[in-house]
């Protein structure tokens, strides 16, 4: 390749970008892959270092760099191959700790810098540790085995040719362009709206406390031989892969813990079906969604079955461009009024035939994970299991587990799986939650907290939300003390207050009566009364950007997506955002001043108009000292006597 080779980013790559391009700088080295090779007898560091630059030069993924582009996505460049610059450090001058904790500690800055680093230690000029970090946007599990394959090769032969490589990332970027890939994607987002469809409240809105300052975490993990020896006998018994026996007991606890019949959650799909997936050398890997339904106390078994078919739609259907699945969240979020969660993942990584070296479970509690809250993902469960044993790594946000939560639902994963194999009888899992400690709170009273919600209502006298029709729906009563309040105005603020609020749900219609009842607590009383407005408050309802904030988001809207005005009771995608254009949306507020627009308050069913609350500048709220809004249009006020414009469904 004689010169730069630019192309759009594989569904993988756009997956990891998004996560990088959203985090806080200085927490970027979350995505860092830490690699250890100890090079084998007889080994320079010069040959270590040349075997560096020929695994650099045959793999464009370790020689991309990545840019916001201008509104049609990001773009990756592929550079020439050039020698990487290879650290190298001698114990004779002293311990490699703070060389190579500069290395690993360090974000990678992805639009200047390669996504790979190399030191190599010595002793006495002999290499006795080559480290490699690579940022994940280049390598996922898949590939890192892949890379160590050849590593070992170039290092243990004299002599040695590679095999030739015949599938490259750009060749996956032009199949996910073609017809063929574009109906694998639509199957697969057909998949996820199937299944968004089914899914009828938040996994923890009953759990959920206000978090307030910076986030924060607990980490623990739970190594154990008696837990992989009784997943293997469960396996033989249930007829299913290992890895389902896993997550159904995750599936389990986590409905438990919620209080929710069933659980959704994403697992991540390795995408490695096809001869051309196996040979690429890049991150394919991304999340898919889960939804395991059964009932909260159904017998364990019941469990795997429906985890097994779960796992097998989502396997089918993982091979997709995963920002468009999170714009069908905020689709199903508004249209359903319920905030649905996303931050719930799963992950299973095979370690055998290595062992873990434990006789005994034994609980260690691991560093606050202060970056990977800031991404603003609730929970994540690992599973790595070897040989002799299993770990079980649990990872949750404070407002979400405390500390003894964390380690009561880790010894319950363990309780579940190990007594379920020394029994015939079928397990419950409130009973080992129960045994465990692990609390099973109940549901949160939809109707008291929405009820409670539109009180606070600044345009409303009084109000009363009571279930309508099945337990998941609710109709609300409510009398205005302001006259220009509608259905839409109402569920436009319940849609923002329902992800500050836990147990908030927008109503499936609103009824404006002309006086208020003698017992608001009672519906009927309600329903004798003369109405005024009656609605789903699904109709647009334009709002017109007033502040200096509003009309900065509605203008970076306009700047970077395809799109000429701004409804602000939408939400972002609603009002024809694209979730990959975020990053760059988030760059146009900063360079005009602004901060605050967060990624999971754009990628959910928050209106723009409780976004542009949030922003702010360094001097606080308000316009940047000397610089005006640029303009845009946004859609009409009701009052105004044009028809209001909107591009939201």
């Amino acid at each position: 390749m004689d010169g730069q080779e630019t192309t759009e980013l594989g569904w993988g790559q756009r997956y990891l970008w998004l996560r990088h391009s959203t985090m806080p700088p200085d927490s970027r080295r979350e995505y860092n892959i830490e690699l250890r090779y100890e090079p084998p007898a007889g080994t320079t560091c010069e040959r270590v270092a040349a075997a560096v630059d020929m695994l650099v030069a045959r793999h464009e993924t370790l020689r991309t760099t990545f840019h916001l582009g201008s509104g049609d996505g990001p773009l990756r460049v592929v550079h020439p191959p050039r020698p990487l610059p290879v650290e190298h450090h001698d114990t004779s001058t002293g311990p490699p700790a703070p060389a190579i904790a500069a290395l690993t500690g360090a974000e990678f800055d992805l639009t200047r810098e390669w996504p790979i680093r190399a030191i190599v230690v010595s002793t006495r000029s002999v290499p006795v540790l080559l480290l490699m970090v690579v940022h994940h946007i280049a390598l996922d599990d898949w590939s890192i085995k892949m890379l160590h394959q050849e590593l070992e090769a170039l290092l243990r032969k004299d002599t040695v040719a590679l095999p030739e490589l015949r599938h490259r990332p750009a060749d996956m970027v032009r199949y996910e362009n073609s017809s063929p890939g574009k109906e694998t994607h639509s199957r697969a987002l057909s998949h996820w709206d199937r299944e968004l469809s089914l899914v009828d409240r938040p996994m923890f809105r009953s759990r959920r406390e206000p978090g307030a300052g910076e986030p924060e975490a607990f980490g623990a993990s739970l190594s154990s031989p008696a837990v992989v020896a009784a997943v293997r006998t469960l396996a033989a018994r249930y007829r299913v892969w290992p890895n389902v026996v896993y997550t159904a007991a995750f599936s389990a606890l986590l409905s438990g813990f919620a209080g929710t019949n069933g659980a959704y959650f994403r697992t991540y799909a390795a995408n490695r079906d096809t001869p051309e997936q196996a040979e690429t050398m890049a991150c394919l890997a991304q999340p898919v969604l889960v939804n395991v339904r059964h009932d909260r106390d159904a017998p364990f078994a019941d469990i795997v079955a429906g985890t097994a078919a779960g796992m097998t739609a989502a396997g089918e259907n993982g091979y997709f461009a995963y920002d468009e699945a999170l714009e069908l969240v905020a689709r199903h979020s508004r249209t359903q009024g319920i905030p649905l969660d996303s931050g719930i993942f799963y992950n299973y990584l095979s370690r055998a035939p290595a062992d873990c070296g434990v006789r005994r479970t034994t609980l260690n509690w691991n560093a606050p994970r202060r970056d990977w809250a800031r991404q603003g993902d609730d929970i994540y469960f690992r599973v790595y299991e070897y040989r002799d044993a299993t770990v079980l790594v649990l990872s949750a946000r404070t407002v979400v587990m405390s500390a003894q939560d964390v380690e009561r639902f880790l010894r319950a994963c363990e309780s579940l799986v190990v007594d379920q194999a020394d029994s015939d009888a079928e397990l419950r899992v409130p009973e080992v939650a129960e045994r465990a400690g692990l609390r099973v709170l109940p549901s949160p009273d939809v109707a008291r907290q929405t009820t409670s919600c539109l009180n606070d209502h600044p345009g409303v006298d009084v109000a009363a939300v009571f279930p309508a029709g099945t337990a998941d729906e609710f109709e609300a009563y409510l009398v205005a003390a302001d006259p220009s309040l509608t259905p839409a105005r109402l569920r436009t603020w319940l849609l923002g207050r329902m992800y500050d609020d836990p147990g908030v749900r927008c109503p499936r219609r609103f009824t404006l009566c002309a006086g208020p009842p003698d017992d608001p607590a009672v519906e009927w009383s309600w329903q004798s009364q003369a109405v005024l407005d009656s609605g789903t408050g699904e109709e647009a309802s334009g709002l017109t950007a007033v502040t200096d904030p509003e009309r900065a988001l509605a203008a970076a809207v306009c700047a970077t997506n395809p799109v000429d005005s701004v409804n602000l009771a939408s939400d972002y995608t609603g009002a024809g955002g694209r979730v990959l254009n975020i990053p760059l949306l988030r760059e146009e507020l900063h360079a005009a001043g602004w901060t605050g627009a967060d990624f999971t308050d754009l990628v959910s069913a928050r209106p723009l108009l409780d976004i542009a609350a949030r922003l702010n500048t360094a001097l606080g709220t308000g316009s940047p000292p000397g610089q005006e809004s640029s303009p845009c249009p946004s859609s009409p006020s009701p009052t105004s006597s044009s028809s209001p414009t909107s591009t939201s469904t």
